[in-house]
């Protein structure tokens, strides 16, 4: 077994002033802007879908999560469920368009995460989306057509006994053969912390254990390992 140690690199509802008032909990607003895969602007809110997580504008398939989401809103009456305001003061709403509810469909399309909190039609489309091929989990991708290696997170050591510094991620090679991990990075399911694994060939049927510091949430988190191109190798949530 080798072990590696790498640090990671951390890296009041505001009024909408809505179109309209729909019944219960539900407001209507018209979206002006979609920022990316998962964040809009309608009215006097910025909005950012809860319970997903879509690539960033400059990650592996980020562009298409913000075209997908620009084609299902942009210019659209949407309902709104905001349920939390984030760190930057974006209300966190489920979102609704006619008969659909857009968190779960961004994410059914392959085009979106599900948070490790996440409700289980979430956790599930994104099944439905591994299992089909879709979007992010499709073949060829963001300009590799390579296929991804057989490694896999096997364990997340998220609250261990003492400092948390101690924190560790383990990954098993389940291919009969070495594979160069070389330019692979781990990261959390918020993105924030993203660790990079370096140069290193893991041998076949071996395990590294990678000490990644104080990263992973005590609360319930999403480990990914994806591969040089930004490709997602490995899905890992706990608890």
């Amino acid at each position: 077994m080798r072990l590696v140690l790498l640090l990671g690199l951390a890296a009041c509802v505001t009024t909408n002033s809505p179109d309209t008032t729909l019944a219960s909990n539900r407001i209507g607003a018209t979206v002006d802007r979609v920022a990316d895969g998962d964040s809009f602007r309608a009215g006097d809110l910025e909005v950012r879908l809860v319970g997903v997580n879509a690539p960033e504008l400059d990650e592996c398939y980020g562009a298409e999560a913000s075209e997908w989401l620009q084609n299902e809103i942009a210019d659209r009456m949407v309902e709104l469920v905001i349920v939390d305001v984030d760190q930057f003061d974006r209300s966190l709403a489920e979102v609704y368009f006619e008969d659909s509810w857009i968190n779960q469909e961004l994410v059914r399309s392959g085009h979106a995460l599900a948070l490790s909190s996440s409700a289980t039609e979430l956790l599930d489309a994104e099944g439905d989306a591994r299992i089909d091929a879709r979007g992010m989990w499709a073949i060829g991708i963001c300009g590799v057509n390579d296929p991804l290696p057989h490694v896999a997170i096997v364990d997340v050591v998220f609250n261990p006994p003492g400092e948390d510094t101690d924190e560790a991620v383990t990954i098993r090679n389940l291919e009969r053969r070495a594979v160069d991990l070389s330019g692979f990075v781990l990261r959390d399911e918020s993105s924030v912390n993203r660790i990079e694994l370096g140069e290193f060939t893991m041998p076949a049927g071996s395990e590294t254990v990678v000490l990644t510091s104080s990263v992973w949430n005590n609360n319930g988190d999403t480990a990914l390992l994806l591969d040089a191109a930004g490709r997602i190798v490995s899905v890992y949530r706990y608890p």
